[in-house]
């Protein structure tokens, strides 16, 4: 028996010491693994067949070796066994290398088949190769099925067209400068089972070859619908601040403007005989300014910038009221039903403002079911927790009160639905709606601490969905105290702070013919100089909220802190929420709404004065 100097490197051991032999062999090989070698022996002896087998070798000292044997036993012409032939090769490196790639690959597909993410590889002509099981997740498609499918057929167009369009730019990149860490990020929409869609964010890297030649793609795909929703809400919201600030600003200018001429056609219809034939101009023209009034109202419900005079509420006994009238609203042709939720809890809003939200969203929905149909008012206590405030960052968690309005009407598309709360938009014909029923709600609900949302469907009518916080119900509200006054006149001295011109003239007159006398102040500055010079008692300070330098709320503070005995009362159209806020009501300061009638303020005025 011959054995080579590698055989002996491998076992470790000196040709010297030990000749070449089957117990010598043995001697190299651990215990537990004599019983395969001398099977793998025996059966190239008996059987006449090649052995291959691999096995341990423990070499002096303990260190270990994983060697591949190989070879089978010559025979001489009478069939006896003359000699073995065979090799024996150290693999120890190769094994681990290889086992540590299956380690690799085991994690690998362990971490593919588990992630919510999909991971894939496609050829260069965007051919699928592999997909994770995640992909049944994501678009209903078993794996095996969405291997087949065509780019076409899993991208819709413009995807198709942009990812196209970047492989190409990347393979041209690559042409003049290789970087194998370059990756690209893109927004995909694709197709699901159903023929829906999902938006997906996608990260795709260039497969390469030995020689560094791109060869397919790796990606990572995840299901990104929900943030682009989340955005999409983000920048409707943006937007419909940025209306509403306009929208609240052109309300408080033209609220001026009206204040003038309603007081002004009050002043000449006094004077006019009611037969006269201007008089009835006058009164139309009056009239005119009334509507405009409403709809400058609108538009500040719509911004949040009117005064609320909330207080606890029982949405309940609010909607059992209406009932009646709802009934005449909508029709015999339509059943108005109502669910009323057990228990239901309170919540903090104006209640005439609330009535509102109930009448135009009844409005609406007879609108639209013109050949009658159903109409649900539903009520309900429910809890908001996390899951839903991650679906609407709007919300905040905790408890609320439902109120749903549903009708089975035309219905709405997306297009629509994402529109319905702007200002001035509408779906009826011309002259049969303002389009300010909606933004009024929405500005009504945002300004109560609210959120409104709509589902819909083209032909499966519309369900309006609104949600206030419910508070403890003995939570107590201060309204300022009505007087009792049985004449209007008075004899005080009022001082007049307002910085527009027209207001503050028309202002001044109504007090003047009330008997009042009057000190006007074209600012915050100027009044308190007034207040400061004038030795006489003022008796009641009346300014405009919003003016430039002192607001109308920090110079009310500082007249009464002079002042104690001094009365306030404050003016605008519309109450700027950085500005006007709650607490001006709770400290008994009277607001009166521009544009107010005439009658309206010297009878606010005259109850306040006649407070103790």
């Amino acid at each position: 028996m011959l054995w080579s100097d590698e055989i002996y490197r491998i076992f470790g051991l000196s040709p010297e010491k030990y000749p070449p032999s089957y117990e010598t062999y043995l001697k190299a090989v651990p215990a537990e693994e004599h019983t395969l070698i001398k099977k793998a022996f025996s059966g190239a002896l008996y059987r006449r067949e090649p052995y291959d087998i691999e096995h341990r070798v423990r070499k002096p000292g303990g260190v270990e070796r994983q060697v591949h044997a190989q070879g089978e036993i010559l025979y001489d012409a009478s069939g006896r066994p003359v000699r073995m032939m065979g090799t024996l090769q150290d693999v120890t490196e190769r094994r681990q290398a290889e086992q540590a790639l299956a380690e690799s690959e085991r994690r690998y597909r362990l971490l593919a088949e588990n992630v919510t993410d999909v991971i894939w590889t496609m050829g260069l002509q965007l051919r699928l190769t592999y997909v994770s099981p995640s992909i049944q997740w994501l678009t209903g498609y078993e794996p095996q099925e969405y291997l087949q499918l065509a780019p076409e057929q899993f991208l819709t167009p413009a995807s198709l067209e942009e990812a196209v369009h970047k492989l190409r730019e990347q393979l041209a990149l690559d042409q003049e400068q290789r970087d194998p860490r370059r990756s690209e990020t893109l927004e995909l929409e694709i197709y699901c089972r159903d023929g829906s869609t999902v938006w997906t964010e996608v990260k795709a890297s260039l497969l390469r070859d030995d020689q560094g030649r791109p060869t397919g793609i790796l990606g990572v795909t995840r299901d990104i619908t929900a943030r682009r929703q989340l955005e999409a809400q983000l920048r409707h919201a943006q937007k419909m601040e940025v209306v509403g600030r306009l929208a609240g600003g052109l309300a408080h200018d033209f609220n001026n403007l009206l204040t003038a001429i309603l007081s002004y056609s009050e002043f000449l219809l006094d004077g006019l005989d009611v037969r006269e034939p201007a008089y009835q101009d006058l009164a139309e023209i009056k009239k005119a300014g009334e509507r405009a009034s409403l709809l400058t109202r609108q538009l500040l419900a719509f911004s949040r910038r009117q005064v609320m005079h909330p207080k606890p509420l029982q949405l309940n006994r609010l909607i059992l009221d209406l009932v009646k009238m709802l009934h005449r609203v909508i029709g015999e042709d339509i059943h108005l039903e109502t669910i009323y939720g057990a228990g239901l809890g309170w919540i903090m809003a104006d209640p005439g403002q609330i009535e509102q939200v109930i009448l135009n969203l009844t409005l609406n929905a007879r609108d639209a079911m013109p050949q009658g149909g159903k109409l649900t008012i539903r009520t309900a206590n429910v809890e908001i927790g996390e899951a839903e405030v991650r679906a609407n960052p709007q919300l905040a968690t905790g408890s609320y009160v439902l109120f749903e309005v549903t009708d089975t009407g035309y219905g709405m598309d997306l297009v629509t639905q994402s529109h319905i709360f702007e200002p001035f938009f509408t779906t009826k014909e011309v002259g049969k709606g303002t389009g300010l029923g909606l933004s009024t709600i929405y500005g009504i609900i945002q300004q109560s601490g609210g959120w409104i949302t709509v589902r819909s469907e083209p032909g499966k009518g519309a369900s309006f969905q609104i949600l206030l916080p419910r508070v403890a119900h003995e939570t107590a509200f201060s309204a300022p105290p009505e007087g009792t006054a049985e004449s209007l006149a008075g004899h005080e001295t009022i001082l007049l702070v307002e910085d527009e011109d027209l207001v503050r003239g028309i202002t001044g007159r109504i007090l003047r013919q009330s008997g009042y006398q009057v000190l006007e102040a074209r600012d915050g500055q100027e009044a308190l100089q007034i207040s400061q010079e004038c030795r006489e008692d003022i008796h009641l300070v009346l300014s405009d909220i919003v003016m430039p330098g002192i607001n109308g709320r920090d110079l009310v503070c500082r007249l009464v802190s002079m002042r104690p005995e001094m009365k306030a009362m404050l003016m605008s159209g519309y109450a700027e929420e950085s500005v006007m806020g709650r607490k001006i009501l709770d400290d008994g300061v009277v607001f009166v709404q521009k544009p107010f009638q005439s009658r309206v303020l010297v009878q606010k005025i005259r109850e306040l004065l006649n407070t103790a």
